[in-house]
């Protein structure tokens, strides 16, 4: 597990990234008629992010840029690499597991991705229903917990936070607008995420939950990992 760094300023584990194509790949496409901006699901950032940055993108290079919409940036990382994609947003987490080929990569080095600037810090979120009424993190044991796509940050590390404090969450995945419709109506009990904010699939149930902050240790534990 990626070490983490100070409780909301997790630049150095998640800070979102854009990656190119490499020099080998621009040759080959030389004049691509549109380029696709892999983003994330529906219900989070990345997507209304991309939906945003194309059309400046589209009027800056004179192409097609669409967002298209993924699971997020694990799914981005392979996309990259097997060149379905020619833009991305990647957490840096996720795409230095993909570089070492640790954790999800399972050996597999994923080398295509380079840098082009960085977005904004990512922060981990937890909110529980109200109904639940949740006072730590300890109150997630035994909750349904909507965790994200599973090719996507969150997927990447909720499961792995709940298993280093311990916590028997039930962590399901899927888009992060069917997980929200989900916590709205009451199939699940909480959601946990790393992902930016405003995070659209939770500013709408701003009033049906309540948002869970980690004890210091939990904290200590999380930036230690297994």
């Amino acid at each position: 597990m990626t070490q983490v760094g100070p409780w909301g300023l997790v630049s150095a584990f998640l800070t979102s990234l854009l990656p190119a194509i490499n020099v080998a790949m621009a040759q080959e496409v030389a004049s691509p008629r549109s380029i696709a901006l892999a983003t994330a699901s529906p219900g989070g950032v990345y997507l209304v992010y991309g939906q945003a940055l194309a059309p400046i993108l589209s009027r800056a290079l004179q192409i097609e840029v669409t967002a298209d919409p993924t699971q997020g940036a694990v799914q981005n990382v392979i996309l990259l690499e097997k060149r379905e994609t020619m833009l991305a947003f990647i957490n840096v987490g996720p795409a230095l597991q993909g570089w070492n080929g640790s954790d999800w990569a399972k050996g597999t080095h994923y080398r295509a991705m380079r840098v082009m600037f960085p977005l904004y810090d990512t922060a981990f979120q937890f909110v529980a229903h109200k109904r639940v009424a949740a006072k730590s993190l300890d109150n997630f044991a035994g909750l349904r917990i909507g965790g994200g796509p599973r090719g996507g940050t969150s997927g990447a590390y909720v499961e792995q936070i709940f298993k280093v404090l311990g916590i028997p969450a039930l962590v399901q995945h899927d888009a992060w607008d069917n997980l929200g419709q989900q916590l709205a109506e009451r199939e699940l009990d909480g959601a946990a995420a790393a992902i930016g904010a405003p995070f659209p699939a939770l500013a709408r149930l701003e009033q049906t939950v309540d948002f869970i902050a980690p004890s210091p240790e939990q904290i200590a534990g999380i930036r230690i990992g297994p």
